[in-house]
């Protein structure tokens, strides 16, 4: 299952790097709408909080590369949910200011795709 997993989490992961990349313009106005609306926020920490506890309860361990890398998206993922909920309105703009600059933007999505070409290319 832990192989399937990193499988599926690659797969997704070189998607979303792709789209960043093609897309940077959809991206960026989804990024703006999405920050500015608390509700928004909350809902997508109240869908992500749990899936990120339930990795990291079922398949997170360091004893091998695959869970490792399951572990750390896994935390990744629940801190980037209690930050967007817990963070103020001043600290989303913020966020949405780094995202224009274009080293950052595309230094998250190229990260994404290596990232996603490691997990689906590399033998565990």
């Amino acid at each position: 299952m832990t192989v399937m997993l990193t499988r599926v989490i690659g797969m997704f992961l070189i998607g979303l790097g792709l789209f960043r990349i093609l897309q940077r313009q959809i991206i960026t106005d989804f990024l703006k709408e999405f920050l500015g609306r608390r509700v928004w926020i909350y809902r997508y920490s109240l869908v992500a909080l749990p899936i990120a506890v339930w990795l990291l309860i079922t398949q997170g361990s360091w004893e091998n590369v695959p869970r490792t890398v399951i572990t750390l998206v896994s935390s990744t993922l629940l801190l980037e949910a209690v930050l967007y909920m817990l963070a103020p309105q001043r600290t989303l703009d913020a966020i949405y200011r780094s995202y224009q600059r274009n080293d950052v933007y595309y230094a998250v999505a190229i990260s994404f795709l290596l990232t996603g070409c490691y997990l689906l290319l590399v033998r565990f």
